[in-house]
């Protein structure tokens, strides 16, 4: 039986140096059309240069792509790294070119196309560092926030991933809502022919089911939140812990040097050991929570992934609710973050007194940095999620009249 296909067009714009990253968007892509576009009656077409450019001539290889892509597109993508690109007789690099023709798009017809841009914001290998590029990326990122268009960084492939899955569900949303394409009520069962899952019968964070629903997805989503906020307690607790035993060695070591008989070397290095052994217990504690914390986001967001797929099925009680569930959870996350880096400052001003206590505090150190580093990725991805969820809040009230 024929069927109605709604498609969406990206062009997929950027330098060579984020080809991980073109790789992972294409691949996001292709899992969102085999999950739902079947599901939702809607495909998403992605144009690369390296998939869908034919030999041709024109003034220049650039000139070529500009023919071929001419404005075909619903939503322009542009990655940038440590490498802005080649000079075109037009433009200063191709993916410049390829942004102003986008621009040039959006100008001439507001609603005619979406711009997004991504910025990677990891170290870049020293053989590849050029500061003239590095320049003319970060006066290209302050020119395209003047123009008001929207930019996200991330930290590697896997955060870039995540993002990259929230902000498609917030441009389906969006774009559903500017076609008033329905999505289908998913609460009730659904058949294996239509069920939104991957080919091989099994949901990406829902397991063992092909019949999930929204409020399934709700609730999966709520258990992802309490580990969360587990962790971020537990990792609290052991900081509060820490400094309470280093608090008490270092009353203990001024009590003895206000005796008359002052403190003997033994006696410091002891008590210095007890604070080194427990700063490394800490360090060893906070490296087991770590990657709990990074599995629990990372399904958390996934599961908010599907939620904001079927945002239509919300009413306004149950997309506030979602929405001030995240919000806590950003909250959390920010809390320990900043309490976090306090402790660390304070872990770095520590005296280098032993070898034992300055290894503790070297991997202390290198404990704390990994967890912040965590930290912000979780920020960022949270925050990404309360913009997709602020959208299915308006659009509930808006159903609601």
């Amino acid at each position: 039986m024929s069927r109605t296909e709604n498609v969406f067009t990206i062009f997929l714009a950027s330098p060579q140096d984020v080809r991980e990253e073109r790789k992972t968007f294409n691949e996001v892509v292709d899992e969102w059309n085999r999950a739902w576009s079947r599901f939702l009656g809607l495909r998403i077409e992605l144009l690369m240069w390296e998939n869908d450019i034919l030999p041709g001539i024109g003034d220049d290889p650039q000139d070529v792509i500009n023919n071929q892509i001419d404005s075909k597109y619903d939503l322009f993508v542009g990655i940038m790294w440590g490498h802005f690109g080649t000079p075109t007789k037009r433009a200063e690099s191709g993916t410049a070119e390829e942004f102003e023709n986008a621009l040039a798009k959006y100008r001439q017809d507001k609603k005619s196309v979406n711009i997004f841009f991504y910025f990677k914001d990891s170290p870049i290998p020293p053989s590849k560092i050029s500061p003239e590029q590095i320049q003319k990326i970060h006066e290209f990122k302050r020119s395209i926030a003047k123009e008001g268009v929207l930019y996200s960084e991330f930290i590697d492939t896997n955060n870039f991933e995540k993002l990259a899955k929230l902000h498609i569900a917030k441009l389906v949303q969006n774009w559903k809502s500017s076609v008033n394409l329905e999505t289908p009520r998913v609460s009730d069962k659904t058949s294996s022919e239509d069920s939104p899952y991957t080919e091989h019968g099994k949901q990406d964070y829902l397991h063992d089911s092909t019949e999930e629903g929204y409020l399934d997805y709700i609730e999966y989503f709520e258990t992802k939140i309490s580990e969360v906020s587990d962790i971020t307690r537990r990792i609290t607790e052991a900081q509060e812990s820490l400094t309470d035993t280093n608090n008490s060695v270092t009353s203990r070591i001024e009590e003895l040097l206000s005796t008359s008989n002052g403190v003997s070397r033994e006696q410091a290095r002891s008590l210095i050991s007890t604070s080194a052994e427990e700063m490394s217990n800490f360090s060893s504690r906070i490296e087991l929570e770590i990657p709990k914390l990074h599995s629990a986001m990372d399904e958390g967001i996934g599961a908010l992934v599907k939620i904001a797929t079927f945002s239509d099925n919300a009413n306004i009680d149950e997309a506030k609710s979602t929405r001030d569930s995240v919000q806590e959870m950003l909250t959390a996350i920010s809390g320990a973050k900043n309490s976090t880096a306090s402790f660390r400052d304070a872990t770095s001003k520590l005296p280098r007194l032993t070898k034992d206590l300055n290894l503790a505090k070297r991997k202390q150190l290198s404990a704390i940095d990994s967890l912040i580093a965590e930290f912000d990725n979780s920020e960022r991805l949270v925050s990404g999620a309360l913009t997709v969820l602020d959208g299915a809040l308006a659009r509930a009230r808006g159903r609601a009249g």
